[in-house]
């Protein structure tokens, strides 16, 4: 019974498929392929590549892929590890067009002639408490996570205890301090209010005694100029009405000869030789 394995390589990116990871049992010699079939097709001379081989191994073409026979010399177990390369048809031995990545195979064994015979095998006493052994350490590390998880618990549930204490204790810290700010802005509030309407009733003060003051300058002012002006326009009037009761007359030198009445009392009239002009002049 032949055993062919296929490999499928796409040639774009290197990446293989395979329809078995086994290549075959140790000495096994069975005649099988392995089929080397990379897609899209790269034609040229095929080799593949096993990681410990001095020289790679030439594969055949056929049509669209690349075959070699499993041989003997191929099964050495573990496994082994192929690659495979392809070159130009005209230069075997030149630089390969395509390379593909690492495939591993798995060898298998198979027991020798000569071998030690195994161990006996275990009764079913030796099964039976190998199976206690492991449901006690079961038990055992059930116990261990049990614990970790109350202890986290407990850790948890300190550290909430912690954070709902610091909470608390930050919004007393806020409150109060928004008590002290609220009652510093009202007091600072009155004061400023109290200063304000202090302020206000000294300007206002201020304002109505100068006020008044200046008020009292103007009215005495315009008296002043109020009686000034009374008394020059008497004093026109007076002189008005005394000139026009006024008598002239000329004596035998010549000499001019005014007669004042009652009203020209404090008016003086004097006569300018040289020019001739009649002054007045009216004492106060």
């Amino acid at each position: 019974m032949r055993k062919d394995i296929q490999i499928n390589v796409n040639t774009e990116t290197s990446n293989a498929t395979r329809d078995s990871e086994t290549l075959g049992i140790e000495q096994e010699n069975l005649q099988g392929k392995i089929i080397f079939k990379p897609y899209p097709f790269v034609d040229g001379a095929c080799n593949m590549h096993v990681e410990g081989f001095k020289e790679p191994l030439e594969m055949t073409k056929e049509d669209d892929c690349y075959t070699i026979e499993i041989t003997r010399g191929l099964l050495v177990p573990p496994g082994i590890f192929v690659s495979f390369s392809i070159t130009e048809p005209e230069n075997t031995s030149g630089i390969p067009v395509f390379h593909s990545k690492k495939i591993y195979f798995k060898v298998d064994d198979f027991i020798k002639q000569g071998e030690e015979e195994p161990e006996e095998f275990p009764t079913w006493q030796d099964r039976f408490n190998s199976k206690i052994a492991e449901i006690n350490q079961l038990e055992e590390n059930v116990e261990h996570a049990e614990t970790d998880r109350e202890n986290a618990e407990l850790e948890r549930d300190r550290r909430v205890d912690s954070a709902i204490e610091n909470i608390i204790d930050l919004t007393d810290e806020y409150n109060q301090n928004a008590e002290e700010k609220i009652a510093e802005y009202d007091q600072n509030a009155v004061n400023r209010t109290a200063e304000y309407d202090n302020n206000t009733t000294e300007k206002t003060n201020e304002f109505n005694n100068n006020v008044s003051e200046k008020r009292q300058e103007i009215n005495e002012t315009a008296y002043e100029r109020k009686s000034e002006l009374n008394y020059i326009a008497d004093g026109i009037k007076d002189m008005t009405t005394a000139i026009q009761f006024a008598n002239f007359e000329i004596d035998e030198n010549m000499n001019l000869i005014i007669n004042t009445a009652e009203k020209l009392k404090n008016t003086n009239f004097i006569l300018d030789e040289e020019t001739g002009e009649l002054e007045v002049e009216i004492n106060g």
